[in-house]
């Protein structure tokens, strides 16, 4: 639960009339997993919203054909503590969670005990690529929520004799 009160959606593992495992919007009603979906992706489209929490449903598909949708609303929790605003800053954060999710499991096998050195050094090398790419996500989502600007702070100036300095817009 957030600090706010507001609990995220969370996936129910469910069994399809053919017998394979299947996932569900767990909740009372169907206007409330909207209303709940809806604010923790900020998005104003049932739609849309619907394709991402299916994208980040679908980087847990293998714990999910066996009933598990852990991993599925633990990815549904890490989308909402980003607390998006919007399509862009939506599907941004949910990109965020998958690298984030992929590069976990990289470093997951690369320190199994019975990893190879070989996989170890593979595993290492996609997390490293996958924590770069994150880190360039969070530079990406900063720039958007600043509107693209960007701000310098001038901290020490020195103005010698017969110098001038020249404080505010330049134009």
């Amino acid at each position: 639960m957030r600090k706010d009160g507001r609990s995220p959606p969370s996936f129910e593992a469910i069994e399809r009339d053919d017998g394979s495992a299947g996932l569900a919007l767990s909740g009372t009603s169907e206007a409330l997993i909207n209303l709940k979906s809806l604010a923790s992706t900020g998005l104003r489209n049932t739609e849309a919203c619907n394709q991402i929490l299916l994208e980040l449903a679908n980087l847990s598909l293998e714990s999910i054909k066996n009933g598990n949708v852990r991993s599925a609303n633990e990815s549904l929790a890490l989308l909402d503590e980003l607390d998006p605003q919007g399509g862009a800053d939506t599907m941004l954060c949910a990109q965020m969670v998958a690298v984030h999710t992929a590069s976990m499991a990289c470093m997951d096998r690369a320190m199994r005990h019975d990893q190879t050195f070989e996989g170890r050094d593979l595993n290492l090398k996609h997390a490293a690529k996958l924590t770069s790419v994150f880190a360039r996500q969070i530079e990406a989502r900063e720039k958007m929520k600043r509107g693209g600007s960007q701000t310098v702070n001038v901290r020490h100036v020195h103005v010698h004799d017969g110098g001038q300095a020249m404080v505010g817009n330049v134009g």
